[in-house]
């Protein structure tokens, strides 16, 4: 199940990256100095990032969330996402990214308290108002700990711009 999973992860990322791009700045689309809110809901996890607009096609979003781990006990999630958007048509966009998270673990989980991630992200958002999009991700996560290990996921995304 999960190389299916992984498979799917890489088939979407790849889709996004080949569609033809285009700068141009769409009606919906949110422009420079625009600030957001987005609730971010994978396998296991739930993040808040904070979409700020530095210009039409870079955005910087500051994020914090959870993550489930063994026996009900969870990871708080604190990192940073910048992300460079390529408008196509008038309310849609892709974009790729990066991620910078550091993961506490509660005191319960065992040895080691945290964790280092760093990430690679695709996806695209569809702007159903100059207030609300709606979005799909891929990613790929490096994960620095006493494991070391590499990770896939999608992940869904909702968005209000204000």
């Amino acid at each position: 199940m999960k190389n299916v999973h992984s498979v799917f992860t890489l088939c979407l990322l790849l889709i996004f990256i080949s569609l033809p791009l285009q700068e141009a700045h769409s009606q919906n689309v949110p422009g420079e100095g625009t600030l957001g809110i987005t609730a971010s809901v994978q396998s296991g996890q739930t993040n808040l990032l904070f979409p700020y607009r530095v210009t039409d096609q870079v955005a910087i979003a500051p994020m914090i969330g959870f993550r489930s781990v063994e026996n009900g006990l969870t990871t708080l999630q604190v990192g940073i996402k910048p992300q460079f958007f390529r408008a196509i048509g008038n309310d849609f966009a892709t974009y790729l990214g990066g991620l910078g998270m550091i993961r506490i673990d509660s005191p319960n989980v065992g040895d080691n308290d945290s964790s280092f991630v760093l990430g690679f992200n695709g996806g695209g958002e569809y702007y159903l108002s100059s207030h609300f999009s709606l979005g799909v991700e891929g990613l790929v996560n490096i994960v620095l700990d006493n494991q070391n290990s590499i990770s896939t996921g999608a992940a869904v995304n909702a968005t209000f711009y204000f």
